[in-house]
């Protein structure tokens, strides 16, 4: 009878055993093959998803499009920019990023007098998100700043000049991580912290990752 007990308890222990292993199976996504068309699962750690506990590393290039706010829009015209970034994951939610290229303005005109900023930018800066593809993100660096303008007096000499200066600004914005490829942000910029009611711009991108890792 003892032994008979015995087994009765070890048969339950098993089948409880089991019935925990098949539970848990049915909680772990199926992986899909290559090839395979179907949807992509959604929810954190999907395609679909911004955030990827596997993703380490990336690296992406980004157009963008600046708007002079205040004063500076006296002193330049909308800008364009193309940009090269990198983001490292530093914990689940958390990457530091750095980004640098080139923007080109267009000249903003009054009277005989034309005038354009265009920026080197070195960036460096960090992205939090707040859900699985919105964020929050900040960026503080260099801008190697290059002021053109082109003076016509009627009656005289056009009269041409140029100067470069570094400056140091910042920006914070917020953006979107879609199928974790494309990335969409709005930034408002300060270019020089020196000078910031005469430095500021909105800047919208749209950047494409290329590498991810």
């Amino acid at each position: 009878m003892r032994n008979l007990s015995s087994k009765l308890n070890l048969l339950m222990v098993a089948a409880a055993l089991l019935f925990a292993g098949s539970a848990r199976a049915q909680d772990v996504p199926a992986t899909r093959s290559v090839g395979d068309t179907a949807a992509p699962a959604t929810g954190p750690g999907s395609l679909a998803s911004g955030m990827s506990p596997a993703t380490r590393l990336t690296i992406g290039i980004d157009a963008a499009f600046q708007l002079p706010v205040g004063d500076l829009a006296n002193q330049t015209g909308v800008g364009f920019a193309g940009l090269v970034r990198g983001e490292y994951k530093l914990l689940t939610k958390l990457s530091a990023t750095m980004r640098a290229g080139y923007l080109y303005s267009l000249k903003t005109s009054w009277g005989g007098l034309k005038r354009s900023i265009d920026d080197i930018p070195i960036w460096l800066g960090a992205k939090y998100f707040i859900t699985d593809w919105f964020y929050g993100g900040a960026e503080l660096g260099v801008n190697m700043i290059k002021a053109y303008y082109h003076l016509e007096i009627p009656g005289d000499v056009a009269m041409d000049g140029t100067s470069r200066q570094e400056k140091i600004g910042g920006d914070v914005g917020a953006g979107v991580l879609l199928l974790r490829l494309v990335d969409a942000r709005v930034q408002f910029q300060i270019l020089n912290f020196g000078h910031a009611s005469d430095t500021m711009a909105l800047m919208f991108s749209v950047g494409y990752n290329f590498l991810v890792l």
